[in-house]
């Protein structure tokens, strides 16, 4: 998965959002490919931000005809099976988490002055996993100043490039948007009168 970072041109040292996923226990990471989403709303007159992203890890790993050390031997999950801990470093507060639509228990602490929400993730072997981060909390210090928000989508180096959607609104109107692999760091800004 890549990571995703939200922050404006005053706070450039601390990143608000980096979505990361764990070693890959069990699975070659050569099978692995993610699918992000992001819907950014951000309030310009208070400076507000709720954020959904979306998650779509998948996993192409066969579970037969290979060598356990690619594979696994199936003695604490079934064979081919990926097992991640996908983490969000964020300094805005998690509201909701899902996993394939169910909520579930998260890992929460502190770290590089902001919070990390860690889930583990077993991917089936042939299958796929959603998980659904739910934000918000106030957005960084310039933004209710210069009416512009950033927003840093950063690649994690996988096998095959993550396919990311992202989508930056003030609530009524979209003000920025970008679909496509990530290969490289992508920078998004915008402000209310993009809209």
């Amino acid at each position: 998965m890549s990571s995703v970072s939200s922050r404006d041109g005053a706070v450039a040292s601390g990143p608000a959002a980096d979505l990361d996923t764990g070693v890959t226990t069990y699975v070659d990471g050569a099978w692995q490919a993610g699918a992000g989403e992001e819907f950014v709303s951000v309030d310009p007159a208070t400076g507000e931000v709720q954020t959904t992203l979306t998650a779509v890890l998948s996993n192409d790993a066969p579970d037969s005809g290979l060598p356990d050390y690619l594979i696994g031997n199936g003695e604490l999950v079934p064979r081919g099976t990926n097992r991640d801990l996908l983490s969000l470093f964020t300094p805005l507060s998690l509201t909701s988490l899902t996993v394939d639509g169910q909520p579930t228990g998260v890992m929460a602490q502190s770290q590089f002055g902001g919070r990390v929400y860690a889930v583990p993730v077993d991917i089936p072997s042939g299958g796929q996993v959603t998980v659904v981060y739910t934000l918000s909390g106030p957005a960084p210090s310039g933004l209710v100043d210069t009416g512009t928000y950033t927003l840093e989508v950063l690649p994690q180096p996988m096998a095959r490039p993550d396919t990311w959607s992202v989508v930056i609104s003030d609530g009524s109107s979209t003000l920025a948007a970008w679909q496509g692999p990530l290969r490289a760091p992508l920078q998004m800004s915008a402000s209310p009168a993009d809209g």
